[in-house]
């Protein structure tokens, strides 16, 4: 035990700093005395006794947590909630009865809270909040064997102690220390210690007979629609003995995840409740409870709030129901008190900077006469407003092309904003600005914006010159030749043959009057190699459809292979014979059944 001396030395000490590290030394003065009294509040003489809480449920009524969980962020300053609960569990206390097995002590238990809170501090590093929780238990149905008087006989058949009444439960005074929060650091975490006052009636599992302590440490985030919370800490507890059962001190975790389908309107919380006995390890000192249910908030603002829920014992510990139902209802007041943060005397809402201390002629901001952001006592150029990378001075401007020179890629040499101020150059020496050469980095004529010249039929004249690009041609014929049997039409996606391709009669023959049509494909395959083509061959509907089918594949069959002959690879031309399926013309006249005996070329890819 540490001496009074030295509690009283550190508490003197304390009252020497100033207000922000007083409260992180008086936190800390907390701290080492729940771990110095601990031991004292837990000693006690193994005994047969009723002096322990049997009730679990010790809702928080905290806004920004769960059921019993505390979240990690502090209330605000001034700001205070309201909580009343009810909730009903079946068989609570269920022991082992030698010879008769399991057996249910307590049957039902009706119990509820009255918790109160509000926010004494809150501040970028620290915020303070207290909390009193008040318990009853409004009604407790159920009986337990007289041990004491049967000799320490522990088989329960002996004299029956009924249980049915009301008793008041052990009260707790909570401080929550909040040490991060989301606003700042990105998650809250708090720091949360109580003492269990020794309110409750000891003769009906609802008193521990001297005061107890916890200590938590509380963490929380939200995100856009969920909301986590999670605490973890020690409660301690005097050891006592009831039959089979021993309770002490306590290691605690409660946590879950808030989901937020509409906010404002619901949530749907979902919660894990559960404790470890240190030291006494057994079945019936390992409870866990889950718990789920809805909290509705039944007006336009957050500051009434209905929870509606019920839980299931997965580990039946002590104090863990089969099944457990309950209702809360919360009040949340906004914060009435002004908060000041940095405590320059003016309040939040009315400084322009409420994290940094200012005077109040400059609306709480530090002084700034040019109000570029930096204060003057760190400001290079205090009437002149500049950014902070230039230690508040403005950039120049040294060759005066409209681009400050921080921006400048060429601060003595003027050019243009899309350029970071560097004149345009020429990298392939043609005589065009790159800005608006399409082919910086190859040669090429102005009038094909800088590119080289094409010439994809190698007939000498340029594309861009040449009449007919993808068919050679002599310079005399602007590319042409001087007669024309194919054009290529992009559009369609065909080469349009301008003379027809002939055949033997009946026969798959090529005559050779074609030849010299199908060369000019050849030549357009050439001037284009990526391309590929599908050759169609058609017939009239004279005979019948089965030969004329034969006989126009066979016939596209011949000319593919007369392309293939003249160096177009095979994998660029697909050879399909239709037959009479797709006239162009009716078979009724002759000149209709001239046209639509034809040769198609459709370019596919």
């Amino acid at each position: 035990m540490m001496s009074k001396w030295l509690y009283a030395r550190c508490f003197l000490y304390g009252l020497e700093t100033n207000t922000m590290r007083r409260w992180w030394w008086f936190g800390f003065l907390c701290v080492l005395w729940v771990a110095d009294a601990r031991p004292v509040f837990a000693q006690t003489n193994s005994q047969i006794s009723t002096s322990f809480v049997l009730q679990r449920f010790r809702p928080s009524s905290d806004p920004d947590g769960l059921f019993n969980t505390y979240g990690g962020e502090s209330l605000g300053q001034g700001r205070f909630f309201v909580g009343l609960w009810a909730d009903f569990g079946y068989q609570p206390l269920v022991i082992n009865g030698g010879r008769e097995g399991r057996r249910s002590l307590v049957d039902w238990q009706l119990g509820g809270n009255l918790d109160l809170g509000i926010g004494i501090l809150d501040m970028k590093w620290l915020g303070i909040d207290v909390f009193l929780d008040a318990p009853w238990s409004f009604y407790m149905a159920g009986g337990f064997p007289n041990t004491i008087s049967c000799g320490g006989n522990s088989g329960i058949d002996c004299q029956v102690n009924r249980l049915d009444t009301a008793a008041l439960g052990d009260f707790s005074l909570s401080v929550r220390w909040r040490i991060l929060a989301e606003k700042w650091q990105g998650v809250g975490l708090s720091l949360l210690i109580g003492v269990q006052l020794p309110t409750g009636d000891t003769s009906a599992f609802s008193g521990e007979g001297e005061a107890t302590v916890q200590a938590f440490l509380a963490a929380s985030k939200t995100f856009d629609f969920i909301r986590l919370a999670g605490n973890l800490g020690v409660r301690s507890r005097p050891e006592r003995t009831f039959l089979d059962l021993t309770t002490t001190t306590e290691l605690i975790f409660q946590g879950g995840v808030g989901l937020i389908p509409s906010k404002d309107k619901f949530e749907i919380l979902l919660e894990a409740k559960a404790g470890i006995a240190l030291g006494a390890f057994s079945a019936s000192n390992v409870p866990l409870e889950l718990i789920g249910g809805m909290k509705f908030y039944p007006l336009s603002e957050p500051t009434l709030a209905i929870y509606l829920g019920g839980a299931w014992g997965a580990f039946l510990g002590y104090g863990i129901p089969a099944f457990r139902a309950f209702l809360g209802i919360t009040f949340t007041r906004k914060a009435i008190l002004p908060s000041d943060r940095d405590r320059d005397g003016i309040i939040d809402k009315d400084d322009s900077c409420p994290d940094q201390p200012g005077p109040r002629s400059n609306r709480g901001c530090p002084a700034d006469r040019d109000r570029d952001g930096i204060i003057d006592r760190l400001d290079k150029c205090p009437d002149r407003p500049g950014p902070r990378s230039n230690r508040g001075c403005p950039y120049g401007d040294i060759d005066g092309d409209g681009i400050l020179d921080n921006e400048d890629n060429c601060v003595n040499t003027p050019g243009p904003l899309d350029n970071n101020g560097c004149p345009w150059g020429d990298k392939d020496g043609d005589g065009m600005k790159d800005n608006v050469d399409q082919c910086p980095d190859r040669a090429g004529s102005k009038e094909n914006h800088g590119c080289p010249d094409l010439d994809r039929d190698k007939d000498t004249v340029v594309d861009r010159k040449d009449n007919c690009p993808d068919i050679p041609g002599p310079v005399s014929n602007k590319g042409c030749p001087l007669k024309i049997f194919v054009k290529v039409n992009k559009k369609t996606g065909k080469i349009l043959l301008l003379k027809k391709v002939y055949f033997a009669t009946a026969r798959a023959k090529i005559r050779k009057k074609s030849y010299p049509v199908l060369d000019q494909v050849v030549a357009v395959m050439n001037s284009n190699p990526k391309i590929r083509v599908r050759i169609e061959g058609h017939t009239d509907d004279r005979g019948s459809a089965r030969y004329n089918k034969n006989l126009s594949q066979r016939r596209t069959d011949s000319v593919k292979r007369y392309l293939e002959g003249k160096g177009v690879a095979e994998n660029r031309l697909v050879a399909k014979g239709f037959g009479e399926e797709k006239p162009i013309a009716s078979n009724k006249t002759r000149k209709g059944r001239a046209e639509n005996r034809r040769v198609e070329f459709h370019i596919i890819d």
